[in-house]
């Protein structure tokens, strides 16, 4: 008789990605590879529209730390590199299921560029100043990892993550079945 599984029947991504992780190192592997790739093509477009300059003043170092350590200004190389494919537990806010795969733009620089003005014009006469110049410069917020989602054919992204996640959670559901015989 082969080994018990604590699992009988897996329902959902994150179950049937931790049973495949139990059960199938490789085949996880495989479907995060996947799963990443989908999501990926995104990331890329997103990395071909951050500004090659930023704004006056972002390129040079600034001062800090107490170790003498310079912070770095704005470097569209290190913004671009920031823009990544990041996984989620999903969880309910309100009505709506966060998603379980983001595409996120973790550099400092780059989410201001991305977000400045979305909820403001700024607050004091600098911020006002500095949204509207980015507003002249990259349009309206909302400026590099949405403007992807929308060049992107986002409908055959979904398609083929949700694919992966179908045939993860059927190779899975096998791979039980097998272990209880």
């Amino acid at each position: 008789m082969a080994a018990p599984v604590a699992f009988e029947k897996v329902r959902g991504v994150h179950d049937t990605l931790a049973a495949l992780k139990e059960l199938d190192k490789n085949a996880l592997r495989r479907t995060n590879r996947a799963i990443n790739a989908a999501a990926g093509e995104v990331a890329k477009t997103a990395r071909t529209l951050v500004d090659p300059q930023g704004l006056s003043g972002w390129q040079r170092q600034l001062p800090g730390g107490r170790s003498g350590n310079r912070r770095k200004g704005y470097s569209p190389v290190e913004v671009a590199s920031g823009i990544k494919v990041k996984r989620r537990r999903p969880r309910r806010r309100g009505p709506v299921e966060q998603a379980f795969v983001v595409i996120e733009n973790s550099t400092p620089a780059g989410a201001i560029w991305e977000v400045a003005g979305r909820k403001s014009d700024g607050v004091t006469p600098a911020g006002r100043a500095m949204v509207a110049a980015i507003r002249r410069r990259g349009g309206a917020a909302s400026r590099t990892v949405w403007a992807a989602a929308d060049l992107t054919d986002m409908g055959a992204v979904r398609k083929r993550i949700s694919d992966e996640i179908w045939a993860a959670e059927r190779l899975t559901q096998s791979l039980i079945n097998r272990a209880r015989r």
